[in-house]
């Protein structure tokens, strides 16, 4: 890892956990939409894990259900992409809860980070990948 603590990056250029979670939280304290997890979606169920886990993680969770190659043959699961969150505040206190809970996929994901201030660049393209986040 290069960096001061609570701005590190892997080496490999990849943003670590700390610098997820610290764009996660400023971008929550805005009222935006932020991206908060890792999601596939196959045979109409969405399938997600919280990060750090990546898409192949979670491709794991319906392969204890469903045959492995059922999962990547065919160009993989249905639908790759994220869980997107919007937080507010709930009574006296400022006691923060979860407003909604919505499913992006890789492109709409990308637009939520980038106007979230979680990703500075995309590494790939107009996707958004696990890699870009954390």
């Amino acid at each position: 890892m290069s960096g001061t603590p609570g701005n590190r990056t892997l080496g490999n250029g990849t943003p670590g956990m700390d610098v997820f979670l610290r764009r996660r939280e400023a971008a929550l304290r805005k009222g935006v939409w932020v991206i908060h997890a890792a999601s596939v979606v196959h045979r109409g169920v969405v399938w997600s894990l919280n990060a750090p886990a990546r898409h192949g993680d979670v491709m794991r969770l319906p392969g204890w259900l469903f045959p492995f190659d059922e999962l990547i043959g065919d160009g993989g699961p249905d639908a790759q992409g994220f869980v997107a969150m919007l937080c507010g505040t709930d009574g006296p206190g400022g006691r923060r809860v979860i407003e909604n809970l919505w499913i992006a996929d890789r492109k709409m994901a990308a637009e939520i980070a980038l106007e979230a201030g979680q990703v500075e660049a995309l590494r790939w393209g107009p996707e958004l990948f696990t890699e870009d986040l954390w």
